[in-house]
């Protein structure tokens, strides 16, 4: 009888300790990880050559896979996924309730992240998930529940190296609650703000960089909790992260348009090393665009032609720009959507 009594306390001793590991790696080591070691994977076969593919009239806006060959649009409330090179539907995405309000694709891979919202009695829910081209797999992230009526998630940044999501839900006319998913899958508010809140994620490091109603830009350090101002002397408006990290941020005039763009690491508040760039012509920050290569893109869209300012390259399209990378531009024109691949070493 003792001897049992021994087995039953050893046990029991076991399963406490086991379980006190793994409550601590859960909740306390994984989530606060900042630094990651891992391994990228990149797709080597871009698309070779130019497409168009036609669209329905009243298609939402369409975005293109990172190698050019996927392409989604909302459409009688379904999220399209089309081969853009062999003109093939590949799915037609619903929400399992309620509407589909936010998608996206992955930077790395062919991937969709996208957001759905429904309407319990006076509450909301809004679920995101993910779908991946190879396999056809829906994952589904938990439910971010018991918003207030009508919310609807506007906004979703992700590191496929960190696993970390953030995700900007519309509360109100003026309000945004900003979520955030951990590697854990664990949910957590991290930031109540302003609905015309910029946000972006660094890669490598849990950095959540927002910029406020009143153009400061602030850090949100993940790992640590801790948050601060960079210290930039003017207004100042985010622009946009690349692939290793730097931040990018346009010094603003009186009328609100960028005359300089700033970028370097936010490690600190300090952003006296960063490099800064004069623009020749004045812009509103919504016409700048980052790529993840650092090429630093500036539209006129009233000349229907884009600058990569930093290496002096001038790209020309028809249409309207829906997007540009380090490889491609995409276009639409009426119900025609456009591909044409760009080299930023060469211009055209």
């Amino acid at each position: 009888m003792k001897k049992i009594k021994m087995i039953y306390k050893w046990i029991i001793i076991s399963i406490t300790l086991q379980t006190i590991i793994l409550v601590f790696l859960n909740y306390f080591y994984l989530p606060f990880r900042g630094r990651v070691k891992a391994t990228i994977y990149e797709h080597t076969n871009m698309v070779s050559n130019d497409w168009s593919m036609k669209i329905p009239d009243g298609a939402g806006t369409p975005c293109v896979s990172n190698d050019g060959r996927y392409a989604a649009y909302l459409y009688d409330g379904k999220l399209m996924v089309m081969d853009a090179v062999k003109k093939k539907e590949i799915a037609a995405i619903t929400a399992e309730e309620g509407e589909l309000t936010y998608y996206r694709w992955l930077p790395d891979r062919r991937m969709l992240i996208y957001a759905s919202c429904s309407y319990v009695k006076k509450h909301s829910t809004v679920t995101i998930s993910t779908y991946d081209v190879m396999t056809g797999d829906i994952r589904h992230y938990p439910d971010i529940s018991r918003l207030p009526l009508y919310s609807k998630a506007v906004g979703i940044e992700l590191s496929p190296i960190t696993n970390i999501v953030y995700v900007k839900i519309k509360t109100g006319d003026e309000r945004a609650l900003i979520y955030k998913f951990n590697i854990m899958d664990d949910c957590e508010l991290v930031a109540n703000t302003e609905l015309g809140a910029v946000i972006r994620e660094t890669n490598y490091s849990d950095k959540l960089i927002y910029q406020k109603g009143n153009y400061m830009i602030v850090v949100k350090d993940g790992s640590n909790k801790k948050e601060y101002v960079l210290e930039f002397p003017g207004k100042m408006a985010l622009l946009g992260i690349d692939s290793e990290d730097k931040v990018y941020a346009a010094e603003l005039n009186q009328d609100g348009k960028a005359v300089y763009v700033y970028y370097g690491e936010a490690d600190t508040s300090d952003v006296s090393t960063w490099s800064k760039i004069y623009l020749n012509k004045a812009v509103y920050p919504e016409r700048i665009i980052i790529s993840r290569g650092g090429v630093i893109y500036m539209n006129m869209p009233e000349e229907s032609r884009v600058m990569a300012i930093d290496v002096g390259r001038e790209y020309k399209y028809t249409g309207e720009l829906v997007e540009i990378t380090d490889d491609y531009i995409v276009t639409r024109k009426k119900d025609q959507l456009m591909l044409k691949l760009i080299n930023t070493d060469i211009g055209l």
